[in-house]
């Protein structure tokens, strides 16, 4: 062991002596009798020293697999093998991501209906917006109030045909609601024209929030049970035969 005092004796200095000199701010220099006082100090020491052997070879080992011409093949074997799995999780995620539209002329599974035109659009929502319209006398009519109801969009087709067979077909509790920009002047023969709602939608608010746009004559019909969940939406119809069935039924759903 080296010696404490300033000569080679290997003794303690004398009364008054100095040991060798610490660094500042270190204070008093205490040596504890008994070793196993420094035991927690010499694990976490340990514990440091580990650490950093283990930084340093995985450090070698990186600069040995990336570092310098000789490794270059390295290198381009590690490209594919780490880019592999981006490509797949790309992949697996464009084929899962949701569509919301769908092909025209197809019927939505889910009763919802497509654009029998040639147009696709956004996927309707499953229940009907809470909307007011107004009617001829501009008083505000809640739509929801209205149901169970098939709603017919007339705004590129008056169609007084299609919305007779609809109130000729629908059953006495279904509500058959016309709707346009405007209030819908039909002439209508008895006893359908007694029960079929006439309202306005100036801001087109209804035909915007269920992706609607009929073309030039064709109507869209909206089929609407008790609890506002849309059973069916056909956006394009020149007759009541795509949603008749459904229509009947339209009564017995909650």
């Amino acid at each position: 062991m080296g010696t404490l005092g300033g000569s080679d004796s290997g003794n303690w200095p004398p009364d008054g002596g100095h040991g060798p000199d610490t660094p500042a701010g270190w204070g008093p220099l205490v040596v504890p009798d008994d070793p196993r006082a420094l035991a927690a100090e010499a694990a976490e020491v340990r514990r440091e020293l580990r650490a950093r052997a283990r930084r340093r070879r995985w450090r070698q080992r990186l600069r040995r697999l990336t570092g310098g011409p000789e490794h270059a093949s390295v290198r381009g074997a590690l490209v594919p093998v780490l880019g592999a799995p981006l490509v797949a999780l790309a992949s697996l995620a464009v084929l899962t991501w949701p569509v919301t539209a769908v092909q025209p002329g197809r019927d939505d599974p889910r009763g919802t209906g497509t654009a029998a035109h040639g147009t696709t659009r956004h996927a309707v929502p499953r229940t009907l917006p809470a909307l007011d319209l107004i009617d001829g006398e501009g008083r505000a009519v809640p739509l929801r109030g209205l149901l169970p109801a098939v709603i017919l969009v007339v705004e590129r087709c008056a169609c007084p045909h299609v919305v007779a067979t609809t109130a000729a077909a629908a059953p006495a509790e279904v509500s058959v609601v016309v709707v346009a920009r405007r209030t819908p002047t039909l002439r209508l023969p008895e006893p359908h024209h007694s029960r079929v709602r006439m309202l306005a939608d100036p801001a087109g608010e209804l035909s915007v929030s269920l992706g609607l746009d009929p073309p030039v004559g064709h109507t869209a019909a909206v089929l609407v049970d008790r609890g506002s969940a849309l059973t069916r939406v056909v956006p394009a119809a020149t007759g009541v035969a795509p949603y008749v069935a459904d229509l009947a039924r339209l009564p017995a759903r909650p």
